[in-house]
């Protein structure tokens, strides 16, 4: 089975306060930690919004790699809780049957950031719950595999049965650090803990998926997803604000309009402060995408020998055209009019070649 990765993901912020808040177990403060990584607390502010997959991958790395403690990550996931897994994490525990929770999780998963999927792979005699890491490096999705498997894990123990266990095993991709490690593990999860395995799974009875959960709630369930279902909303909407915000800037700067950010803002229906709070939620600034669309159009009009570096200046909002030299040179290297020059060499080679 070939997975796509993916190093551009997004991570819910819930997720991350859950962890920042909890530190402490690791002998830093929040603080600190939020200083190490050069984060914006005031990007933290909703927990069903989203970050760059980046700040999760840093604060774990960072975490475990200052720990003199291997078992450490299995220790801090008995700290899960609904703050950690959300409203995709209350969802799956007030499901009516495993099968259904299963389907929720395909169904809602980007409310949790896509970090990972789930595959349920049918065996002569066992059923196999698989966990694939999307994102991170290698380190990284060690230690996010064994958090996930973990908490499905406690998933599976809220399933009804009148066997005396439905869980037959665990299964990890990756090697345990010590032999003597094994027993730990083995005492958390209940159940053997093999390493070295073909896939990082939860090997269960073939009659889990139908059984009830103890914690079933068909009422809730269905007002918690229409819950859900906004959420979803309104993070494809916000994730599309940044998107908006540089196609009216293009628009402005190609027709030689108004580009300043109240404007921009009043276009848009928000407040120029509102304005930029949607783009740093989208790790985007106002300045930035000006200058990348200033950048380009900048480009396009220098490989038209038409038009005089004066005009180009003015249309991209230079005040003059020395303004428009020095910054076009900060970002080339060149002048405007050396970076035509090598332009027309490039040309006048490619049609000598053809």
């Amino acid at each position: 089975m070939k997975v796509s990765f993916n190093t551009n993901g997004k991570v819910r912020i819930g997720l991350i306060n859950h962890i920042l808040d909890n530190c402490d177990s690791f002998n830093i403060t929040r603080e600190e930690l939020i200083e190490k990584i050069n984060l914006n607390e005031n990007l933290l502010i909703d927990p069903n919004s989203f970050l760059s997959f980046q700040y999760l991958e840093k604060i774990i790395l960072f975490l475990f790699s200052n720990s003199d403690d291997p078992l450490k990550l299995i220790k801090f996931i008995d700290k899960n809780n609904s703050i950690a897994n959300g409203v995709l994490g209350y969802l799956i525990e007030i499901s009516s049957t495993l099968q259904e929770a299963i389907e929720t999780f395909e169904k809602y998963w980007e409310l949790n950031g896509k970090i990972g999927k789930v595959f349920l792979i049918e065996k002569e005699e066992f059923i196999s719950l698989e966990w694939v890491c999307l994102l991170g490096s290698p380190k990284f999705i060690k230690y996010a595999t064994e958090y996930k498997i973990a908490w499905w894990t406690s998933i599976v123990q809220l399933v009804k049965s009148n066997e005396q266990t439905i869980l037959h095993s665990i299964h990890f991709q990756h090697d345990v650090l010590k032999p003597e490690h094994v027993e730990f593990y083995e005492n958390f999860f209940k159940c053997p803990v093999y390493f070295n395995q073909p896939k990082s799974a939860i090997v269960l009875s073939k009659n889990a998926l139908n059984l009830p959960l103890k914690t079933a709630n068909r009422r809730l369930y269905e007002s918690i997803e229409n819950y859900a279902k906004l959420i979803v909303k309104e993070s494809i909407e916000s994730n599309e604000f940044t998107s908006k915000v540089r196609s009216i800037l293009y628009e402005q700067l190609y027709i030689g309009g108004n580009f300043s950010r109240d404007y921009i803002a009043s276009k848009l229906g928000v407040s120029e402060r509102t304005l930029s709070r949607k783009l740093l939620e989208e790790q985007s600034k106002y300045s930035d995408i000006l200058d990348e669309i200033r950048f380009d159009l900048a480009k396009n009009y220098l490989r038209n020998k038409d038009f005089k570096i004066s005009i180009i200046s003015k249309s991209l909002g230079f005040y003059t055209s020395t303004a428009f030299i020095t910054w076009f040179k900060s970002k080339t290297g060149s002048t405007p009019n050396k970076f035509r020059e090598t332009h027309k060499e490039k040309c006048l080679l490619n049609s000598i070649n053809n």
